[in-house]
């Protein structure tokens, strides 16, 4: 047992312990890089210390840490929930058209996946084996290949065509199959995420309406450091800032019989400003009913001195700005690093939510000013000024903003929001909630199987200055693809429509819900078993991440769900999800439009070249190649796809692969192969040979993470059931009023205190679909 000191190390983004290490005779720093090992009662609060003891590994690792004078308490004994709480069950009408293969923490010491550095290409070595396999590719469903330098820009409308080759094929880059293979390659072997970026910022989600947000100003002190000026007024009815009339709800005088809704303005007939200083005069329920401007410093008795607060008409049937009320007796708290940060977070995250919508208003019009999006119009929905404005990032000395405060305190920050009923922050960001084994590599010497196999890019390399520097921040990897060349006659590979289909539009991914993203425990990658809100069902301590995204295949599809005759639409069934609903307008700038497709049934031959695989890393590959022969037991007949291309939410791109030829040899065989030149069958493995490869890594494989293999065949077989499968939506039909945020607002309404619906993303491999909320 050993005790010390754990703080948050911000700089690094991860927790250590500080110790006495009694061999050197001095303190000593270890960093904690498994959040498993943290005690379920330990408190993570990043802004204090806290004493702790824990044991170690043999390689020094800390784990059991928990509070000091505990007994251990693993995370992993989660509290049973009360049935009333558990998750219902679901009537499985429609299948997401995503779902999650779970991702466990690595076993990075186990020989045949374990993290060590490439083989290489300088030479052929012995126990490896290099050579080709020559592969078919056949077309299930239409394959969307778009040729982005042919594009069509109609306004503010893309139209592609279908990429093609010079003699009229369609063309497929090489590196599209390659990076499709990495794909399914990485999930299978449970290797390192090729990609993991930009998480380390914490969501934000939508907080339930409730009172408690408390009105402060960023101000300036003597000593040249902010702080808060926390605005706890008792003048009015909301306590802490005052109703400003702004805006006019067509003729309705409001709910408050006999209240006039004509804006206050000043005396010069100009309304006021947001950020300005004023002075106000209220009536009996706490409405500004005459107003000024203010001079820092002076006094005007009568008169109460405040801040004009405008967010803009955010909220359908807005009528009101506030003015944040001074008064004596208003706290003044510092405001700390981790308070810029929680501003900065929050902001951002709004920002990029909506940063295509402000990209397109630019493009429109580039010379536009920010107020130009403040709605001018009785009763039209604005955004609000922190989206849009420059550097409403930064907390600065003026900012206006509200505090939530942490429970029975007026001292500890929980958040600092921009509106009284704004996005939250969660307690962690996805970053925090992916085991260290399962991160990008930093080095070398920690390639994952896939990395080794397919190569990588190092992303989070080590410092310059560091003694474990690397010497490389790439690898080309040990596979290669040749190109992909058409058999079927051009006529019957390209499906061209007389006139432009215009396509749906393509759901944009939402991490911030956690019913979908955001595994019950740390280790599991399980679905959540507990109906919650939105801030309890997100990124917090002992949560971890779902897994992998894939796109399941479509099984079910009839002959007549690609049927486009003539560019006919007709909207009964089977109901053609891929296609913009008619009612809608049919090209802007959020969907597309294509020439046409290819076709199901053509198909496609490459050679993949390989070099320096081992036994386990060649047969993940085979098995991935053909997983009709590998993957079914005698008596099956499972068919299963992999998925290439674009629109795979609406079911295009499910193609079949078969390996059709080979030559595999060891490093051995080669040399020999290479001293005859007369004999090319030299140590050349049979095809029976080469299928138990496959075979043998599927049982490995099964053995290591059964749940990993069974969601993966899961996604690749598709849904056995003939539920429709599609983007969440309230009912059946499929509209110009069809709108999937609806579902999400549906399904996390509050009733009472409590959740109504609460319905999660089940796990793949027993997925029965969602429900509708007709």
């Amino acid at each position: 047992m050993v005790e010390g000191k754990l703080s948050f190390d911000s700089a690094r983004k991860t927790w250590k312990i500080i110790f006495y290490n009694k061999k050197k005779q001095s303190d000593s720093t270890l960093f904690c890089r498994d959040k498993s090992q943290f005690a379920s009662d330990l408190n993570l609060d990043e802004s204090i210390e806290t004493e702790v003891e824990f044991e170690r590994l043999p390689n020094g690792d800390p784990i059991k840490i928990r509070p000091k004078g505990q007994e251990w308490k693993s995370q992993e004994k989660i509290q049973t929930p009360t049935r009333s709480n558990f998750v219902p069950s679901l009537k499985g009408e429609f299948h997401n058209p995503y779902n999650f293969v779970p991702v466990i923490p690595r076993d990075i010491n186990y020989s045949e996946f374990r993290d060590r550095e490439p083989s290489g290409h300088d030479r052929y070595l012995d126990d490896k084996y290099s050579g080709k396999l020559t592969v078919k590719m056949t077309v299930e469903t239409p394959i969307l290949v778009l040729d982005t330098a042919q594009v069509e820009i109609q306004g503010d409308h893309k139209k592609f065509p279908v990429r093609v080759d010079a003699d009229g094929k369609p063309f497929i880059n090489p590196t599209g199959i390659k990076g499709m293979l990495r794909s399914a390659y990485e999930t299978v072997t449970n290797s390192r995420m090729s990609v993991f970026t930009k998480h380390d910022d914490r969501l934000a989600f939508r907080s339930e309406a409730k009172l408690g947000a408390i009105p402060a100003r960023v101000e300036r002190k003597i000593d040249g450091k902010l702080y808060f000026r926390v605005m706890k007024s008792q003048l009015t009815r909301l306590g802490f800032a005052a109703k400003l009339r702004r805006y006019k709800v067509g003729d309705n005088p409001g709910k408050d019989k006999g209240e006039s809704y004509t804006a206050i303005k000043y005396s010069d007939n100009n309304l006021p400003k947001n950020g300005e200083a004023v002075w106000v005069k209220l009536n009996s329920k706490g409405a500004v009913e005459h107003i000024l401007r203010r001079n820092i410093g002076e006094a005007k008795a009568g008169w109460q001195a405040g801040w004009v607060c405008v967010t803009g008409a955010n909220i359908d049937g807005k009528k009101n700005e506030r003015v944040f009320l001074e008064n004596p007796s208003d706290r003044v708290l510092k405001i700390e690093e981790k308070h810029i940060n929680l501003w900065r977070e929050l902001i951002t995250n709004y920002q990029d939510i909506h940063q295509k919508d402000l990209a397109d208003r630019d493009k429109k019009e580039p010379k536009q000013k920010p107020s130009d999006y403040i709605s001018k119009e009785p009763g039209k929905t604005a955004w609000s000024r922190h989206i849009y404005e420059e550097n409403s990032e930064l907390l600065a000395e003026g900012t206006l903003c509200y505090l939530n405060f942490k429970k029975n305190s007026e001292t500890e920050i929980d958040a600092v929001i921009p509106v009284t009923i704004s996005r939250r922050l969660f307690d962690l960001s996805p970053d925090n909630l992916l085991n260290e084994s399962l991160k990008p590599a930093d080095n070398m010497q920690k390639l994952s199987p896939a990395d080794r196999v397919f190569g990588c890019v190092i992303q989070n390399s080590k410092d310059k200055n560091s003694k474990d520097k690397i010497k490389a921040n790439a690898y080309r990897g040990q596979v290669r693809v040749g190109a992909v060349i058409c058999q079927t006659e051009k006529e019957e590979a390209i499906q061209k429509f007389n006139d432009w289909l215009p396509l749906n539009i393509l759901g944009q991914p939402k991490p911030q819900q956690g019913r979908f993203y955001v595994s019950e425990n740390y280790n599991t990658g399980k679905s959540q078993i507990e109906k919650r809100n939105n801030e309890d069902a997100g990124y917090k301590h002992g949560r971890g991440l779902r897994g992998r995204k894939v796109y399941p295949h479509h099984a079910k599809l009839s002959n007549d769900y690609w049927a486009i005759q003539n560019n006919l639409r007709e909207y009964n069934e089977p109901k053609r999800e891929y296609i913009r609903p008619i009612g809608e307008k049919q090209h802007d700038s959020q969907n597309r439009s294509i020439e046409g497709w290819i076709k199901p049934q053509t198909q496609f031959e490459f050679d993949i070249h390989f070099t320096n695989l081992s036994e386990v890393e060649l047969g993940a590959l085979i098995w991935l190649l053909d997983m009709d022969r590998h993957a079914n037991k005698s008596g099956e007949n499972h068919k299963y796809f992999h998925r290439f291309g674009g629109g795979k939410p609406y079911g295009f791109g499910s193609v079949k692969l078969e390996i059709i030829e080979s030559d595999v040899r060891d490093g051995k065989n080669l040399k020999n192969f290479y001293m005859s030149l007369d004999d090319e069958k030299i140590g050349k493995l049979k095809e029976d040979e080469i299928k138990n490869l496959g075979i043998e890594f599927k049982n490995l494989a099964d053995s290591m993470f059964p749940t990993i293999i069974k969601s993966f065949l899961r996604a690749c077989e598709g849904f056995s059931d003939n539920k429709p499968t599609h983007y969440p939506r309230k009912d059946r039909k499929l509209d110009a009023n069809t709108k999937s945020f609806d579902w999400f607002v549906e399904n996390s309404r509050i009733d009472r205190g409590t959740v109504k619906n609460g319905y999660v993303l089940q796990d793949l491999a027993d997925d029965e679909g969602l429900p509708y909320f007709e």
